[in-house]
């Protein structure tokens, strides 16, 4: 019995640990485009370029957000 729930204790942690990794590289990844785009002016192409990604990302980790909480309480999943 125990060893059964020490295995699936492991995949529970390390799935935990996926679904930190990913909502951080969301993060990192706006941060990104945040900090390329105050080099440039409004209505570049590169500009214009750089929003629509920080736009899309922007808009992935608030879905993120919002379903972390039932990740994280059955991470398995």
């Amino acid at each position: 019995m125990q060893r059964h729930l020490l295995i699936d204790l492991g995949g529970v942690m390390s799935s935990v640990g996926q679904i930190r990794s990913e909502y951080a590289g969301l993060q990192q990844q706006i941060a990104g485009y945040c900090e390329e785009i105050e080099e440039l002016e409004p209505g570049e192409l590169e500009f214009n370029r750089l929003y629509d990604q920080l736009v899309r990302s922007t808009r992935q980790l608030v879905a993120a957000h919002a379903e972390l909480p039932a990740k994280l309480a059955e991470p398995g999943r």
